[in-house]
């Protein structure tokens, strides 16, 4: 993990960011349970990722620990249902050390990824909190050696995993709403006395909902920062580029314009008009 250190940070991509964020807010307004597997697609692109995936710890028929692909996304799509122990896996120790890893070539210890179809070079797994209770973890993983991951994409995954991490408490949420009302009817018809439970309930689910409305709004404000961003680098681009090569122009013309520079009047005509067109470019670029 320490190498995410010395490796060079590529510059923030602002534009495709914003991107995925305005797809996840829509995706988490509209239809919640299909935030997960919209935040692992948005994170192969983010990431330039072969794969990613959600892991979810849970008891086996067995009593052992292990941890359950729930979802995946990418080129081991077709492995979601998969499991891992909890005390022997790359997400296991992301657990213990309480922080994003990264794993270079996980193979060569957790010997049983090498029944996959592909190798994995480098796995960068990041921790999933819900209410202080960890539930797992949301990872990427590189098939190709070209493809390294740095703390630019540590950034971005510590963000999709608090998206994953609301994900998981709305379709909780969602599930127990359903369970509540099923439970609820068939408790009336044997008990009127649980109407007063049933509305404690339903005021609990308020509460949460409006709390998920809250988080709403923070993530349109981070939109609109990530405008203002893209915004301002864009403005930045301008003035080291184009502002720089009409300022060159400009030089050059007032050159030829100078007195006695030999040039026939249409010439020095034509010249003055194009000396205009640029100070009015560079007033609008400015602008």
């Amino acid at each position: 993990t320490q190498k995410l250190l010395s490796r060079r940070r590529r510059k923030p991509n602002a534009h495709a960011e914003n991107a995925a964020l305005r797809g996840l807010a829509r995706v988490m307004a509209t239809a919640p349970h299909e935030l997960v597997d919209t935040l692992l697609r948005a994170s192969l692109e983010l990431c330039s990722a072969g794969t990613a995936g959600l892991s979810l710890m849970e008891t086996s028929s067995e009593g052992a620990q292990i941890f359950r692909w729930t979802n995946l996304a990418g080129e081991l799509g077709k492995h979601v249902g998969g499991t891992t122990p909890r005390h022997f896996s790359p997400c296991g120790a992301t657990l213990d050390a309480k922080a994003p890893q990264l794993f270079a070539n996980p193979g060569r210890r957790f010997q049983y990824f090498d029944r996959l179809e592909l190798p994995i070079i480098e796995a960068l797994v990041i921790p999933v909190d819900l209410g202080g209770e960890v539930l797992g973890t949301i990872w990427v993983v590189s098939h190709d050696e070209e493809v390294k991951f740095d703390s630019e994409d540590v950034r971005i995954m510590i963000g999709l995993a608090e998206f994953a991490s609301c994900a998981l408490r709305l379709t909780r949420l969602s599930e127990k709403s359903q369970e509540a009302r099923v439970q609820g009817d068939k408790e009336m018809a044997a008990n009127r006395r649980t109407e007063t439970e049933l509305r404690q309930t339903q005021a609990r689910m308020e509460v949460d909902i409006a709390a998920r409305a809250a988080q709403l709004e923070q993530l349109s404000a981070r939109l609109l920062n990530l405008q203002d961003e893209e915004r301002r680098h864009l403005a930045r681009e301008l003035h080291d580029s184009a502002g720089q090569y009409l300022a060159a122009i400009q030089m050059n013309l007032s050159a030829l314009l100078r007195p006695n520079s030999g040039l026939s009047e249409a010439a020095h005509a034509r010249l003055a008009d194009s000396m205009e067109v640029a100070n009015l470019c560079v007033s609008e670029i400015r602008t």
